[in-house]
């Protein structure tokens, strides 16, 4: 939310990490949040960079072990910027549970990337500093 009557920017990024290994990332680059409005954005991660070691790891708790349920960390930070005052920055550490049942998985096979549903999402905000 930009109470402020200037627009802002945000920049930063969020990793997505299983355990201590990163599995991908997204970014925002200088995105622009007009003048006294709320802004939400809406951002899609692909969270498939793993080495094999946590690829592993992965395909035993979505089909051996129980529950089959995956923790992800999501960590970064985002900075704000409004005219020429000093820049803000909101760190982001939180986690998310996505259920992995493999049978789950495969029910669909979509064709086009607008049928791909995201598996789970997670809400943050940033208040941006009054001038």
């Amino acid at each position: 939310h930009n109470q402020n009557y200037f627009p802002a920017t945000v920049s930063g990024s969020i990793g997505i990490f299983l355990f201590n290994y990163k599995g991908g990332e997204v970014v925002l680059d200088h995105e622009a949040v007009p003048s006294r409005t709320t802004k939400t954005f809406t951002l899609m991660a692909n969270a498939s960079h793993f080495d094999s070691s946590v690829t592993t790891t992965i395909i035993s708790r979505c089909t051996i072990l129980k529950p089959n349920k995956l923790q992800f960390v999501l960590r970064g930070s985002f900075t704000t910027e409004v005219l020429f005052y000093s820049r803000q920055t909101t760190l982001i550490n939180t986690y998310t549970i996505v259920d992995c049942k493999v049978a789950d998985l495969f029910l669909k096979n979509p064709q086009r990337e607008e049928d791909v549903q995201p598996v789970h999402s997670t809400q943050s905000s940033i208040q941006l500093p009054p001038i």
